[in-house]
């Protein structure tokens, strides 16, 4: 009879015992289940503001394409009565007047008068190659936002003529640009092999 009591008391405190870790396995794949779904919330959150990010840049592209275009037609119509021939002359002519500027800005040793100019898709492009030298940026926007400090407030700015390109210094930061202000790429570089080159060849044109 006690035997039996006894066999009683420890199929229950068996039953007691399965019965938490069943509870402590549903709680953990509730968690666990609510992580990811967490998780899964974040990129896809993430993913649409890229989205929409690339949208806006894209019309805004569109925009002053629109824009260009329209200028375009109205010069056409200025120059009626002009040959083709003047027309493509005084353009020549106007590109050579910004070149001779440009050189005359350079040996001022004054910042270069240009605007940078961020394509959507080459920034994605960017972000996407670089984004492990940066850990501590948690996206494209912040990758954009120090891309545009170091345009802004360098340390040094290189030319390089034979890439044809502008080398923006801050920090570890290696801002490159064409000549225009168009992005080309941005990461941890200012001790490579293009920066010693361009500055051998007396590229640097600012210094803060």
């Amino acid at each position: 009879m006690a035997f039996g009591y006894l066999m009683d008391m420890v199929l229950m405190l068996f039953d007691g015992i399965a019965e938490r870790i069943a509870e402590k396995t549903a709680e953990r794949k509730a968690i666990e289940k609510q992580a990811a779904e967490e998780a899964t919330e974040q990129i896809l959150k993430e993913e649409a503001e890229f989205d929409a990010y690339i949208a806006a840049k894209e019309a805004e592209e569109q925009a002053l394409k629109e824009e260009a275009e329209l200028a375009g037609k109205e010069f056409v119509e200025t120059a009626s009565e002009k040959t083709a021939y003047e027309v493509i002359e005084e353009t020549a002519l106007e590109a050579e007047e910004k070149v001779v500027e440009n050189v005359a800005e350079i040996s001022s040793a004054s910042k270069p008068q240009i605007e940078i100019l961020i394509d959507s898709q080459q920034l994605g492009k960017k972000w996407g190659k670089h984004m492990m030298d940066y850990p501590n940026l948690l996206s494209y926007v912040e990758y954009e936002e120090i891309i545009i400090d170091t345009f802004n407030n360098p340390e040094k700015i290189i030319l390089d003529l034979t890439n044809g390109e502008y080398y923006y210094i801050k920090n570890n930061n290696f801002l490159r640009v064409k000549l225009n202000g168009e992005f080309i790429s941005m990461y941890p570089g200012v001790d490579s092999e293009r920066v010693v080159n361009a500055l051998n060849n007396g590229g640097l044109i600012w210094e803060n």
